[in-house]
């Protein structure tokens, strides 16, 4: 059966660190595709007819595509198994142009943010989501790395130690002095708020378990790999007047 086939073909490209979650699904798809025709091989025919059914260009070619790459590595093992054309859906060749934002930019919704929380009782309130936002855009952390920072990630000398990231590696951030002192000033603010709970930017009332502050990386956070400085002074500075005002 095809889709016997196909999970072998995972399970290698796996072994070797590729994840293949999307590709899985379509190979699957195709599986019981071809299952209706009564085909147990990969045809070229009907691996197109099936791509087709896909509703955009993108997700045509990307079926394809996956369905290519499967078959040749098939085929070297039964050459029953047909490798359709692979440039038979042409790939979108429009891309967005990528936007610079200017220290102005940055500012619009930081200073958004610090307005819209000014009426919170608790400083660290007030000063939250534009510490959140600062951050992200200081560092270039993805949304779901900064909401995972623990007090025990900040690290002496201005170093962030990123532990959840996308494919599950930790790396090391350093920070650029004025983020540092504004993220700072949030700690000393922080600390105070919400008792024992470690999330950086947790909810009031949010259940989570303490764990020891640590001030030192271990002695494997030296093996990490080190992303360059974060943010430039210019982008920085703007970050760290805005969330240094007390309101």
């Amino acid at each position: 059966m095809l889709i016997a086939d196909f999970e072998r073909y995972l399970a290698l490209r796996r072994s070797l660190g590729f994840k293949l979650e999307q590709t899985a699904d379509y190979l699957e798809s195709f599986a019981r595709f071809a299952a209706v025709k009564g085909e147990r091989h990969i045809r070229a025919q009907t691996a197109i007819e099936w791509a087709q059914t896909a509703p955009t260009p993108d997700s045509r070619y990307r079926r394809l595509r996956d369905v290519v790459r499967a078959a040749q590595f098939l085929h070297l093992e039964d050459p029953s198994h047909e490798i359709p054309p692979a440039g038979f859906f042409a790939a979108s060749k429009n891309k967005l142009i990528p936007y610079i934002f200017t220290s102005d930019d940055l500012a619009r919704p930081l200073e958004a943010a610090v307005e819209l929380q000014r009426h919170e009782h608790y400083a660290v309130q007030r000063q939250r989501y534009a510490m959140l936002f600062g951050l992200i855009a200081a560092t270039g952390l993805r949304i779901t790395e900064a909401l995972d920072l623990r007090f025990g990630d900040v690290l002496s000398g201005g170093i962030l130690h990123i532990r959840k990231t996308k494919f599950g590696k930790s790396r090391l951030i350093p920070l650029h002095p004025t983020v540092q002192a504004a993220l700072e000033h949030y700690l000393v603010l922080r600390r105070d708020f919400v008792g024992l709970a470690d999330s950086l930017f947790c909810q009031q009332g949010a259940e989570e378990s303490a764990t020891p502050w640590r001030t030192e990386p271990s002695a494997t956070l030296s093996a990490l790999p080190v992303s360059p400085l974060g943010g430039c002074s210019g982008r920085a500075s703007t970050i760290c007047a805005i969330l240094s005002r007390r309101r």
